[in-house]
């Protein structure tokens, strides 16, 4: 399969597998990063929607995952993820350099959006969108394995750990549930360095959340049984600039589930461009 485009990452020349999803007469692009695991391409339905609704998206595999080279799982270092993301915001704006940018994240990519916010000072996002972000796991990481991860990740760089993840815990739906499981290009690999950088990461996002004063719509699951509910809801209570949203009866891919229309419409009504 041939990517829509590729570029090359700044922290070390990796090429990055990209999709590219045009709107006819596009009025605003959102640049999207997925979620542990999974790839870009899972968010073919989303972007469809979007683009029928004049918003174009771009997206790319995260080192590690997708289509993208290299040991499946592994990130030695948080910055090579923001590198990542820049190389995706560099190309989406030299594609459409007048229009407005949002920035959207799941999971994994929920956090690595927040963390991004926080750290990078981009101006020039016009918004942020996550979903169901890593701030904490649903269940904590006991304290010897965190460890014992740390030390790992020095010895052997791109060792990991299976992580499997089941239908169950994406979706109430039964062809969801299927479709991820089905998924070859999704994976239930960790790496240790990874491991530890997201806990990292979500901590620095925990410790920060005052500090927030960009535009963000945020929402999670309130049965989520992989990142954790209450620290989006924390979050979202200290941040500025901040609108939130429980869903209920639902899993943690709200966009895969009952839910599908009721997020969409959501973003839309964040991304559209306010009349008066």
């Amino acid at each position: 399969m041939t990517p829509d485009f590729t570029v090359q990452s700044k922290a070390d020349n990796l090429s990055l597998y990209g999709r590219h999803w045009p709107a006819q007469n596009p009025k605003a692009v959102m640049n999207l990063i997925h979620g542990f695991g999974e790839h870009s391409g899972r968010y073919a339905h989303m972007a469809k929607h979007l683009n029928a609704h004049g918003i174009s998206v771009m997206a790319i595999d995260l080192r590690g995952h997708g289509r993208t080279e290299g040991p499946r799982g592994v990130c030695r270092q948080y910055s090579d993820f923001t590198s990542d993301v820049d190389a995706l915001l560099a190309h989406s704006k030299t594609l459409y350099p007048d229009l407005p940018h949002f920035l959207f994240g799941h999971s994994m990519g929920g956090g690595l959006v927040l963390h991004h916010g926080l750290t990078q000072r981009d101006s020039t996002i016009a918004g942020y969108l996550v979903s169901a972000p890593l701030i904490r796991p649903k269940d904590p990481v006991p304290a010897p394995l965190k460890a014992l991860a740390n030390v790992l990740r020095r010895i052997v760089p791109n060792g990991g750990m299976p992580n499997p993840l089941s239908g169950d815990k994406i979706s109430t739906l039964p062809s969801e549930q299927a479709d991820y499981e089905a998924d070859g290009l999704n994976h239930a690999r960790l790496g240790f360095g990874l491991a530890i950088a997201m806990l990292s990461a979500g901590e620095q996002v925990e410790a920060q959340a005052a500090s927030w004063d960009k535009p963000l719509r945020l929402w999670h699951a309130k049965g989520d049984q992989l990142t954790d509910f209450a620290a989006s809801e924390i979050f979202a209570q200290k941040a500025q600039n901040c609108q939130f949203t429980a869903f209920e009866n639902v899993e943690h891919e709200m966009h895969n589930d009952t839910s599908r229309e009721a997020v969409y419409a959501l973003m839309l009504d964040f991304m559209e461009p306010k009349t008066t």
